[in-house]
């Protein structure tokens, strides 16, 4: 009786094991990470429409929408990586101004935030196992000159994932 609870209880745990570590395992060679040509095509599209001249320079570590109107010049990218990058993107953006955060209709200096992280992680992974979905975009921003209703230009634009 004690022998059969014994492999009962491992067919158990085996069962449980395959269940929960068996999809990870599978998905783990997919790496999923935001799809940036389609985040900047995007903020180009928004502010071309809004009367800007837009290019899209493929500036290390990542590309970067450059942008003027009038007075205004400014620069745009994603902003994720802002805590790792701040350094390179205030040396980028010499000449132009501090670099913000534009997150979910809001502007500030530092670091994205927690929030939009682990939005980042929960889309990243739902994207590996073939389920799409958009969440609020992370940009980082800096101009000079008049760059009013810079805020309501770039709202709502979304950041989407793709495999790589």
């Amino acid at each position: 009786m004690a022998y059969r609870r014994a492999v009962a209880s491992s067919a158990l745990l085996g069962a449980a094991l395959i269940a929960t570590v068996g999809p990870k395992l599978a998905v783990e060679e997919r790496a999923a990470q935001l799809d940036l040509g389609r985040l900047n095509a995007d903020v180009e599209r928004r502010l071309r429409h809004s009367g800007f001249k837009t290019t899209i320079d493929a500036i290390d570590p990542e590309p970067a929408v450059f942008a003027v109107r009038g007075s205004c010049s400014l620069l745009v990218r994603n902003g994720d990586r802002a805590r790792e990058l701040n350094h390179l993107f205030t040396i980028q953006a010499a000449g132009l101004g501090p670099v913000e955060i534009h997150y979910r209709g809001d502007w500030h200096r530092g670091s994205t935030p927690g929030r939009a992280i682990i939005e980042r992680s929960l889309q990243d992974s739902v994207e590996r196992i073939g389920l799409h979905v958009g969440r609020p975009a992370v940009l980082a921003a800096a101009w000079r000159g008049g760059c009013e209703g810079l805020g309501a230009i770039l709202a709502g634009i979304t950041a989407h994932a793709s495999l790589r």
